[in-house]
């Protein structure tokens, strides 16, 4: 039909169905200020996992993760610290 026929070409004009659904999702950003963890965070490289890994570890320790999740951060929101952004997680 007609319509199937449309759907196609749009389908492959575009790379997904016109039936195709985007959903949004809110994600929550959070700033972090503290001369330690915002010169911790300046130097951290955020291409190294490893560097990134070291960040949310002095975050536990400083139990700034605490005081997020008392604030309602949830896995997946974004933390804003010296400028830089990261992903709170479990």
């Amino acid at each position: 039909s007609d319509e199937e026929f449309e759907d196609q070409m749009y389908s492959l004009k575009h790379g997904f169905k016109k039936k195709d659904k985007v959903t949004k999702f809110e994600r929550k950003v959070f700033e972090v200020r503290g001369k330690r963890i915002e010169q911790i965070a300046v130097m951290t490289n955020m291409e190294n996992d490893e560097a990134v890994d070291r960040v949310h570890d002095v975050v536990n320790k400083m139990d700034i993760r605490k005081k997020l999740v008392a604030n309602g951060a949830l896995p997946g929101d974004v933390i804003v610290i010296a400028g830089k952004r990261f992903y709170f997680r479990d």
